[in-house]
């Protein structure tokens, strides 16, 4: 297995592509999409649909937004800074569930993607710039309304990804980031290895 690499969100600029509504992650120092082929997490994404079938990376994608999503996360007072983003990650991840455990019915990934759609840009183009976790929660969810399986998996890894390396930023800056806290980079590589062992644990499971 290849080492779990150092990356954070510095190495990273956000575009949000309006075609496919998803946020593109540019590569600072190339400026290229970036790209997966030497992540560790890619591979076992291409195995698990050759050994089980892309529905399994659509959990894989709903079990990244659940990491970022505890019981009880997010606030409903309506004046709240992070209303917004997190009325939008609720409707999301309700869509998202209902569409995996119980298939048609209901609002379509489509129709929810529209539906959130300004906040999302918003998310993407402002709150990634200023590692703010609510957006990084929201996209990593948003990201499970892919069309394409696959797709869906690594955006969320990645979006769940920076949510951890986000908190552990503003828990420094609030002064918490000492004793046990880790520091943003081994936030990320932390949420990162998780990500892997379920992967791996996900394959050892029969059926889906």
């Amino acid at each position: 297995m290849p080492a779990v690499a150092d990356d954070t969100v510095k190495r990273y600029y956000y575009i949000y592509d309006s075609r496919e509504t998803r946020t593109v992650v540019v590569d600072r120092t190339t400026g290229e999409e970036f790209l997966w082929e030497d992540d560790p997490r890619a591979p076992l994404l291409a195995h698990v649909v050759r050994k089980r079938s892309g529905r399994a990376l659509r959990h894989f994608a709903v079990w990244c937004a659940q990491e970022v999503t505890p019981e009880g996360s997010g606030t409903g007072e309506s004046n709240h800074p992070a209303h917004e983003l997190t009325s939008a990650t609720r409707r999301l991840l309700r869509v998202v569930r209902h569409r995996l455990n119980e298939g048609d019915g209901g609002a379509s990934f489509g129709d929810v993607r529209r539906e959130t759609s300004d906040v999302v840009v918003r998310a993407a183009t402002i709150g990634l710039a200023q590692m703010d976790p609510e957006a990084a929660r929201l996209l990593t969810v948003q990201a499970c309304t892919h069309a394409s399986p696959r797709r869906a998996a690594l955006d969320a890894a990645h979006m769940a990804e920076r949510y951890a390396e986000f908190v552990a930023f503003a828990e420094r800056d609030a002064g918490g980031g000492t004793g046990d806290r880790p520091a943003p980079d081994a936030a990320a590589r932390a949420m990162r290895r998780r990500q892997i062992d379920a992967l791996l644990d996900g394959l050892l499971q029969d059926g889906e």
